[in-house]
């Protein structure tokens, strides 16, 4: 079934303040995408250390965010 989504979806680059809602979609995603694949121990130690923005990379440029009618819904980057 495809999914059509009402509205428009910009990507622009991530700004510092964004960090607390960057890091509740990275909560959100991986507690949800990884609960089958890993233990609830595993997923205890490992999730606080995963969906932790990191400002470095957010202040940098290379960090981006998608947003579905100004609503966060997906963010990424790399390093050099």
């Amino acid at each position: 079934m495809k999914q059509r989504f009402a509205g428009r979806i910009a990507i622009r680059s991530a700004q510092t303040s964004e960090s607390g809602k960057i890091d509740d979609l990275l909560m959100l995603s991986y507690s949800a995408l990884l609960q089958p694949v890993y233990s609830a121990d595993v997923m205890a130690a490992a999730l606080p250390l995963m969906v932790r923005s990191n400002p470095r990379l957010i202040a940098s440029g290379l960090y981006y965010v998608a947003l579905l009618n100004d609503g966060l819904v997906g963010c990424g980057g790399w390093s050099i």
